[in-house]
């Protein structure tokens, strides 16, 4: 027979996640729900403090209430009940929001991603917790939370500036049927958030003979992106731990905007009909300087400023740091002002060339890494 269930048997403690869940419902209940039923209803009102104003014992400092006396202390309280109510969800469920997921949920709510990543800060001090407490913030947990990491078969890193083109490769499981072999991607959504950076230079630390390659947009923010990654922010240049100096810059280049005729493909950046295809090879340079790009876009006055500021910081790099990329970049810079052209990854993406695209790449540089680790 069943062994009977002990009716007295002391009940378990709930863990830290349930704990946290009924912490935010008592909140929202005491705060929000409670004043609405009394007669006639009272204002409303949640607990929120800055880092800087927690309490030692951990009590709060501050509430912020509704209607408030302002349009911005209204607007306030509506950004933290969101927030209250988008970590209930997350801590619920098992889903991870991330900052940028939230501010893109209400922009107009919040205005701009900076008052999120204060907001939620505030909220978890406030709750005398982490932010990944909360189930908000990055997919990779914080390195010094990584135990051990079983990178298996993995061949390639591929880092990806734009999320849309990693949701692309994702659905396809690109990391598994690439002709290089197994990979991983990973992308940072732009520039990187300390998290990203630090798992891929955790990852190096594991394995250095796996190749990193960084895949971005042809234009100055894209090559800033990829200086961000190998050679760290101008913030935080002395933190090596955040620096990933082998990562190889795989594309896109000028070399991408061009005829491939050579592989037997055709740039997605040229606009090329039937008709143009006949082109004898000996004019199609001038040919292709008089025949606008489908897929490019003028460089901004934005763009021309941080060309320039980012080749003034690369005649600076000396000593191991300028390496091949770094000349390169410098190189890329300078043709790009002159073309005065950008484009973005997304163009490659045409009835599936980002994929071949990577498939050329990725087995060629793979190949070259696989000869000079033999010293060949």
């Amino acid at each position: 027979m069943p062994r009977s269930r002990n009716p007295r048997a002391a009940p378990q403690p709930p863990n830290r996640t349930d704990a946290l869940i009924a912490r935010i419902e008592a909140i929202i209940e005491q705060g929000v729900a409670d004043p609405l039923l009394q007669d006639p209803p009272q204002p409303l009102s949640l607990p929120l403090c800055t880092r800087k104003r927690t309490l030692a014992d951990g009590r709060v400092a501050a509430n912020v209430t509704f209607p408030g006396r302002t349009e911005a202390e209204a607007r306030k309280f509506n950004q933290v009940l969101h927030l209250l109510k988008s970590a209930h969800t997350a801590l619920r469920t098992g889903k991870v929001f991330t900052k940028r997921n939230l501010y893109y949920e209400e922009s107009e709510l919040y205005g701009s991603q900076a008052r999120v990543d204060q907001l939620v800060d505030d909220l978890a001090a406030t709750l005398g917790v982490g932010r990944h407490d909360l189930g908000i913030g990055s997919i990779i947990p914080p390195s010094n939370e990584i135990q051990k990491l079983d990178l298996g078969p993995t061949r390639w890193v591929l880092v990806i500036e734009k999320e849309a083109t990693f949701r692309t490769l994702s659905k396809t499981r690109y990391w598994e049927t690439s002709v290089a072999g197994p990979g991983l991607l990973v992308t940072g959504k732009g520039y990187p958030d300390l998290v990203t950076r630090s798992f891929l230079h955790k990852v190096h630390i594991a394995r250095p003979t796996i190749p990193i390659y960084a895949l971005v947009d042809y234009d100055p923010d894209g090559i800033n992106i990829f200086r961000c990654y190998k050679w760290g922010s101008v913030a935080l240049e002395h933190e090596e731990a955040l620096k990933l100096p082998s990562l190889q810059w795989l594309g896109i280049k000028n070399r991408d905007l061009g005829s491939t005729a050579d592989q037997g493909e055709t740039s997605p950046f040229f606009d090329i009909t039937p008709a143009t295809r006949d082109i004898p090879s000996s004019q199609k340079l001038s040919y292709s300087q008089t025949k606008s790009y489908s897929r490019l876009v003028p460089l901004t006055q934005w763009d021309r400023k941080l060309a320039v500021k980012l080749l003034r910081d690369f005649s600076m790099v000396e000593g191991r740091d300028r390496d091949a990329d770094a000349v390169e970049a410098t190189r890329e810079l300078q043709t790009m002002l002159m073309m005065n052209v950008k484009a973005e990854i997304q163009a490659m993406n045409h009835e599936g060339d980002i994929a071949r695209y990577l498939e050329r790449m990725l087995e060629g540089e793979y190949l070259r890494a696989c000869l000079g680790q033999l010293g060949l």
